[in-house]
């Protein structure tokens, strides 16, 4: 995996905000705190722009096929714990059916629909508070008005995006 890095400590990411009936689509993964509980999402490869990267991730980490719809907006984190930033490009969107016989991505344990609240109540376990703050403003309507494709194919993304972030 190659990490599209916009500065010397920030990687840019992409996740999937999936809603069916009162649940999301959500997956626990490994990593170096155990077993956690996220949105499908990941590091966007080299040629890719931000909706081919997410369709990709949400297949391989989920085995579902994503439409994306829309986009809730642009996310900077800081994890403390390594000190490094983490800007996550959100997108809402639809799956139509799931691929049965791939096999997850290497680290991804389980594929799980939950509710809002039950990610609330095992918050000590989300990957990192941008997973619930995410779902929270999608639910509140929140949406971006950018053309994320435009910006990131002519790799504007930092003067495009910056002004759209949602510091946590």
């Amino acid at each position: 995996m190659t990490v599209r890095r916009i500065g010397a400590d920030t990687d840019m990411t992409v996740s999937a905000i999936v809603q069916r009936g009162d649940t999301f689509l959500c997956i626990e993964e490994t990593n170096s705190n155990g077993i956690v509980v996220n949105v499908p999402g990941g590091h966007i490869e080299p040629g890719e722009t931000p909706e081919q990267g997410i369709i990709r991730e949400v297949l391989e980490e989920t085995r579902w096929h994503f439409i994306p719809e829309g986009f809730v907006g642009a996310y900077l984190w800081h994890d403390q714990q390594r000190d490094h930033h983490f800007l996550r490009l959100i997108y809402y969107g639809k799956v139509t059916h799931e691929a049965c016989e791939r096999d997850l991505d290497e680290g991804i344990v389980s594929v799980h629909w939950r509710t809002r609240n039950e990610l609330a109540e095992d918050a000590q376990r989300l990957r990192a508070p941008v997973v619930l703050h995410c779902i929270d403003d999608y639910l509140k309507g929140k949406r971006a008005q950018f053309a994320v494709t435009e910006a990131t194919e002519r790799m504007d993304i930092i003067d495009s995006v910056l002004p759209l972030v949602r510091k946590l």
